[in-house]
């Protein structure tokens, strides 16, 4: 016999309980309901501001990057920038909608959208008693030209001419049918212009073998300020491609007075061609022709003949160009001004251009204690203000095969200035500086072993991205390069970077070893990390050293410079 312990339950109890459970869910649903409307209505409107304050957001970067190219003119920047944000939906002629568009006032190639709407609304608050909300986003954007590479100052190129600031630095423009082994590496047509047997070619193609040759030549600025005393002289040493000499007046004193250019005194015969009838005693000494030679006669001899050459001593300035072959090419100098899409240089207006052959006379006048100059023509005070772009370029012609470089300098100076009117950008806020843009041909030369030269110029908004630069057949004959960053106002230091040709491993050092020519037609990468850069307030302008264990320096190169990344890109502002 088993026993139930189960408790027994009266059948009547059971439905009060019930009852009495029932109505507790609906009561609590019922209390909850409106918070919990409360709640999904306001992660709506929430969801709804943000998703307008991101469209906000979205149409000011679209506008400022579509604005900022067109600085510094600030009225077409802001044109485009509020037509680009009434395209997003955000016109500025809309009652509720302001679009702000000025400069930034940390750099004037940074512009500033400020995009507001003032009558947001909601789907619940504005219900329960809420009022519309106003919304701005903030957008940034800067651009960023090229690297200004080779002169600070208001010269580039003037070799030895300047007593106490010689640069020692010529530009060089290669005539076309000529290797870019020679170190012209976007000016010569060719890779290596010679027959398969190695004999010169007696004709050059037409088309370009060299894959880096540029048709429109090498590129300069010349900042025009504003505010500018008076009209600028675009002044060129030595344009023209030829070794003939200069005769400038003899300098007073004994013939071993120095000379700021390369000047000699040396002794030639001249020919008259004049009947000098009967005997005649003749200044002399002379060579006088006897109907089959020329033969001597001292001083103050007689002589019966109808030709004379007569020996002279004169002051004679001869070029900085090289020649290896005979042969001449004409080379373009154009100027350009400035325009609004400062991002765009091949739109720009032409304001004038010269041509020089190797018969083109100089101008005649003395500067800088040379002949040899033209003045290309002037930017007065009334042209507009900003970069003119200088473009030099050789003919491109077939007809020879001249081997060689055309040395030449540019002087920008006022026009109204005293002493020789150069002038140094660092220092001189008015100085309109002259500098090469992306790529600068070069041939440095000097009789020191060691010499430095001025290379690019970076300032402090690169700090954290990377330096680019690239040699091309760079230190022929020497025995080191180090690339400098700047210290002091007129001090540098090397700097540690990355180095590659072609496909090779990289390397990291500070001096990069270049003896036995090593690098002869080749290109040499180099990758400088900015990371924690921060130059002097008053210098920004990069070096490049040269060491030669013997001899003097001298170097047909040429050297590009570029910050990598986009050039047109968003930027925070604190």
């Amino acid at each position: 016999m088993s026993l139930s312990h189960r408790h027994r339950t009266d059948p009547q109890s059971a439905p009060v309980v019930r009852r009495r459970q029932d109505g507790y869910v609906m009561t609590v649903f019922g209390l909850m309901l409106v918070p919990l409307l409360l709640m999904a209505g306001l992660a709506v409107d929430v969801g709804y501001w943000y998703n307008r304050a991101s469209d906000i957001q979205k149409a000011a970067d679209a506008a400022s990057l579509a604005g900022v190219v067109w600085l510094p003119d600030m009225v077409k920047a802001a044109s485009v920038a509020k037509d680009v944000a009434a395209r997003n939906g955000f016109d500025d002629a809309a009652a509720n909608i302001v679009v702000s568009v000025t400069r930034s006032a940390k750099s004037p190639r940074r512009l500033k959208v400020l995009i507001t709407d003032t009558t947001v609304g909601s789907f619940f608050y504005k219900n329960l008693g809420g009022r519309n909300i106003g919304l701005s986003r903030t957008s940034f954007a800067e651009f960023v030209t090229p690297v200004p590479m080779g002169s600070p100052r208001n010269y580039f190129g003037t070799g030895p001419l300047l007593t106490g600031n010689q640069e020692l630095l010529y530009q060089s423009v290669n005539p076309y049918c000529t290797s870019k082994v020679n170190g012209d590496r976007h000016q010569s047509g060719h890779y290596d212009p010679l027959n398969a047997d190695g004999s010169t070619l007696s004709s050059c193609p037409a088309a370009p073998s060299n894959t880096d040759h540029r048709t429109g030549g090498y590129e300069l600025y010349i900042d025009a300020k504003a505010g500018r005393p008076s009209a600028i002289q675009v002044r060129l040493y030595d344009p023209r491609y030829n070794e003939s000499p200069v005769e400038p007046t003899p300098p007073a004193g004994s013939p071993s007075v120095a000379a700021d250019e390369p000047c000699r005194y040396v002794t030639r015969w001249q020919s008259f061609a004049t009947d000098l009838g009967s005997v005649q005693v003749v200044a002399g000494p002379i060579y006088y022709w006897n109907g089959s030679a020329y033969v001597y006669l001292p001083d103050g001899q007689s002589v019966s003949a109808r030709y004379v050459v007569r020996q002279e001593t004169v002051w004679l300035c001869v070029g900085p160009d090289s020649k290896r072959r005979s042969g001449n090419e004409d080379y373009t100098f154009s100027l350009y001004s400035p325009d609004n899409t400062p991002l765009d240089d091949s739109d720009n207006p032409l304001k004038c251009s010269k041509t020089f052959s190797r018969d083109t006379a100089f101008d005649g006048y003395t500067y800088l204690g040379s002949r040899r100059w033209n003045t290309l023509c002037d930017i007065s005070t009334s042209d507009a203000t900003g970069r003119y772009i200088l473009r030099v370029k050789n003919a491109g012609t077939t007809a020879n095969t001249a081997d060689g470089s055309n040395q030449w300098g540019v002087v920008a100076k006022y026009a109204g200035s005293t002493g020789n009117g150069t002038c140094d950008g660092r220092t001189d806020t008015l100085c309109p500086r002259v500098y090469g843009k992306d790529a600068i041909s070069v041939f440095a030369n000097t009789a020191a072993s060691t010499a430095s030269f001025f290379l690019a110029e970076i300032g402090p908004e690169h700090a954290g991205k990377k330096l680019k630069l690239e040699l091309w057949d760079p230190g022929e004959g020497g025995s080191t390069i180090q690339i400098m960053k700047p210290k002091g106002t007129n001090s540098f230091t090397p700097v540690d970077f990355t180095w590659k040709v072609g496909t090779g491993t990289p390397a990291t050092t500070n001096t990069l070893d270049v003896t036995n020519s090593v690098f002869n037609g080749k290109l040499v990468e180099i990758t400088v990390d900015l990371t924690g850069y921060a130059p002097p307030a008053d210098n920004e302008w990069w070096q490049i050293r040269y060491t030669f264990t013997s001899g003097t320096v001298t170097d047909r190169t040429t050297w590009s410079a570029r910050i990598i990344g986009d050039p047109v890109h968003l930027t925070e502002e604190n």
